[in-house]
């Protein structure tokens, strides 16, 4: 392993968010039985997606060291990574208070098709299966089946008490 393609801010980035989910998931293998499900069903996806998230960045990182790494780009993926990064701030701020407002259950479907239809401009068929599949996903696997009792969101508590 190349000192210089774990340097990178990517590879970093990857590597720590591993860290954050390996550790949390192995945290979790404490808690009593009732208390492990949830940090489990999140945290073992979340590991395996970080690991190849991983080896993707390594993979890219090593590949752009190669090849000699021009300077160009880098001036290009500066200005890229300020638009890109305006918009995840802009996405994240919009799930916060769309969750808070609405709950999970009613936010999630919507906030799915909002950000595959608006954000990575994918099809309407793409974007409402998803967030159809979403609603499903959420309604049946934790609201009926694991029974859990999720947020409801401050608008409908305002509205039905």
């Amino acid at each position: 392993m190349s000192t210089k393609v774990l340097m990178n801010g990517r590879v970093l980035t990857a590597i720590v968010m591993l860290g954050i989910f390996l550790i949390m998931t192995l945290l979790a293998l404490d808690f009593p039985t009732k208390a492990k499900l949830m940090p489990l069903l999140i945290g073992i996806p979340a590991v395996l997606l970080g690991l190849v998230q991983l080896i993707i960045e390594y993979r890219a990182v090593a590949q752009e060291l190669a090849e000699g790494g021009k300077q160009a780009d880098a001036e290009k993926e500066g200005k890229e990574g300020k638009k890109d990064e305006k918009q995840m701030i802009m996405w994240i701020t919009v799930f916060f208070i769309t969750i808070l407002s609405l709950g999970f259950i009613y936010a999630a479907p919507i906030l799915v098709f909002s950000f595959l239809y608006f954000g990575s401009k994918e099809s309407m068929k793409i974007a409402l299966i998803s967030s159809v599949s979403t609603w499903l996903l959420m309604f049946v696997i934790f609201v009926e089946w694991f029974k859990i009792s999720l947020f409801e969101g401050l608008i409908p508590l305002w509205l039905f008490g």
